[in-house]
């Protein structure tokens, strides 16, 4: 028996419902208001940025780390060299002047004065990054992997596609040449504000049902649709499979909505003809969930989201920058994720896997002998994020997750930060070497001139300073690179 929709026909939605609205502010024109505030200011995302900057600054990158520990050792070594000299020759002067121009200031601050300046760097571009062992690690990434949604598309779908059956009585799994005649697929952009068919009201209203308790992005998309949300009920149970679908009662009413597998997991046949119209969709890089009521199945609905225009220009600057190998992860059905990758231009895609298997993904290409960075959005690529040399970590302003996991946040969607991201890093390393040669040469010099009478004092403590200066000058390049 078929249960009643809520009064009046659903109408496709020009604006979204002020349930999904979100204002930037309010003014209050007349009388009062009373105001209170949750967080304070240091809680704030922009207090967290500037926190983490301020810590990434201090954490130290293993170059620094090697030059300290060096320095532990080459200082004691100065000190007795100057000692020996004094006491082979007895030479005051030669030994006071050994002790001052072998000072290693000028190597010691050649790493964290680059550290500092490309972190630095990084944040004014709106790239966060964790501190200086990850500056210094991602210039060594030789392969990057992907999630899809949020990441190479933009994380808004919308519903675009509705595939029904004619008759609203049909039942899964009737295979007959007259039934398959009798699917039908609904393109919601050219409806133009027209009523809905009664199969295609059922089918969506269904579907809010079930999806209305969930937070996955596709269920904002189907409830988006849905003129008079507040109409839509709450289902009893509600359960969530991930990365399959969801199980939903309401009274006496059982629903189903995810992956043509996981209904038919549940005991529900899919017809030939319904099978068909999904693939059709699945071709264009929809994403097709079933609705399924009571054992019957009530249709699909596709599921559009776009891909970044820059996508595939971000794609093709990782290429040029070096990055051998450039893989898309996905839950989504093969065809779907195919026909992003071909778009984007990434050949290497792995479809239809859980978070966990995006892990297992990662773990094996790093038993390949790649440098791997995973980008993601910080939550559902958790698994991911962490085991990846690099963890990336997409539209990190306001994700408190992001911002406190990730070893790379872009505060922004701006995916061209991801190359940005790996050459500031690639440039950091590149400087930090240039200093180190400036300070070693310099010290080389000075130890060779003291000891055959060429530099003393005054001349060795001025050519030093100039060998400080000359690194903190070419520390502080990064600012304009």
């Amino acid at each position: 028996m078929k249960v009643p929709l809520p009064e009046s026909r659903f109408r496709l939605k020009s604006t979204p419902s002020r349930k999904y609205m979100r204002d930037a502010g309010t003014i209050n024109q007349n009388g009062s208001i009373q105001v209170r505030a949750t967080k304070a200011g240091g809680d704030t995302t922009l207090a967290k940025i500037i926190r983490r900057v301020g810590e990434a600054q201090e954490e130290k990158a293993p170059t620094q780390r090697f030059i300290e520990r060096f320095a532990s050792w080459y200082t004691p070594g100065i000190v007795g060299l100057s000692i020996a000299s004094y006491l082979f020759t007895w030479n005051l002067e030669l030994a006071l002047t050994l002790l001052v121009i072998g000072c290693p200031g000028a190597l010691v601050i050649s790493t964290p004065i680059s550290v500092i300046t490309g972190i630095g760097n990084a944040a004014k571009k709106g790239i966060l990054i964790k501190g200086g062992e990850y500056l210094e690690n991602a210039g060594e990434v030789t392969a990057i992997a992907l999630d899809k949604t949020g990441t190479l598309t933009t994380g808004k779908p919308t519903v675009s596609e509705i595939i029904h059956f004619s008759n609203e009585a049909a039942l899964a799994g009737v295979d007959s040449e007259e039934e398959f005649q009798k699917v039908h697929t609904v393109s919601l952009s050219e409806q133009n504000n027209q009523l809905l068919p009664s199969e295609v009201e059922e089918l969506l209203y269904w579907a809010a049902v079930a999806e209305s308790v969930s937070e996955h992005p596709l269920a904002e998309a189907i409830m988006a649709e849905m003129e008079q949300s507040d109409r839509i009920l709450e289902p009893d149970q509600f359960k969530s499979y991930t990365g399959q679908g969801i199980e939903a009662i309401l009274g006496n009413d059982h629903t189903y909505v995810g992956k043509a597998e996981f209904l038919k997991q549940k005991g529900i046949s899919i017809s030939e003809g319904i099978n068909k119209e999904i693939q059709n969709l699945t071709k264009k890089g929809r994403t097709v969930v079933l609705v399924a009521r009571n054992n019957e199945l009530l249709g699909a609905i596709g599921i559009a989201d776009q891909m970044r225009p820059d996508a595939p220009k971000m794609i093709s600057r990782l290429r040029e920058n070096g990055i051998e190998r450039i893989a898309m992860l996905t839950g989504d059905a093969q065809a779907t994720a195919e026909a992003i990758a071909e778009e984007a231009g990434i050949t290497e895609v792995h479809a239809g896997i859980l978070p966990e298997a995006k892990n297992d993904i990662i773990l094996e290409m790093q038993q390949q002998g790649y440098q791997v960075a995973m980008i993601g959005d910080g939550i559902n690529d958790a698994p991911a994020l962490a085991s990846a040399n690099i963890g990336i970590a997409m539209g990190a302003a306001g994700t408190d997750v992001a911002i406190e996991t990730a070893d790379i946040a872009l505060m922004s969607d701006e995916l061209m930060n991801i190359p940005e991201a790996l050459r500031l890093s690639s440039k950091t390393m590149s400087n930090i070497r240039q200093n180190v040669v400036i300070a070693l040469v310099t010290v080389a010099a000075l130890l060779t001139g003291v000891f055959t009478g060429s530099i003393h004092m005054a001349g060795g403590m001025l050519v030093h300073e100039l060998s400080v200066m000359a690194v903190i000058l070419n520390g502080m390049r990064l600012r304009w690179i």
